[in-house]
């Protein structure tokens, strides 16, 4: 089954979208964590450049720096954020 393509819905379709497999829960899943970033950040989830954007900026702030870590240097992140 084909995933299908969020980037062309527009946020009625989205909303009103019924994921039917585990793959299309998570996509879905991934498509509304995007689209609320467009709505903090004041961007237009319909434009490429904005899914550009909020690539690179999870690739260095967000999950995907966390994930992508090494174990101890990780550590030493949390334990910097939990000082007072």
């Amino acid at each position: 089954m084909k995933k299908p393509n969020f980037r062309n819905m527009s946020p009625e379709e989205f909303k009103a979208y019924r994921p039917r497999s585990e793959e299309e829960i998570a996509a879905c899943e991934a498509e509304a964590k995007f689209r609320k970033w467009c709505e903090q950040n004041e961007e237009d989830p319909m434009d490429e450049g904005a899914y550009e954007r909020y690539e690179e900026i999870e690739e260095e702030y967000g999950e995907k720096f966390w994930d992508n870590m090494d174990p101890n240097d990780r550590a030493g992140h949390e334990d910097n954020m939990n000082k007072d």
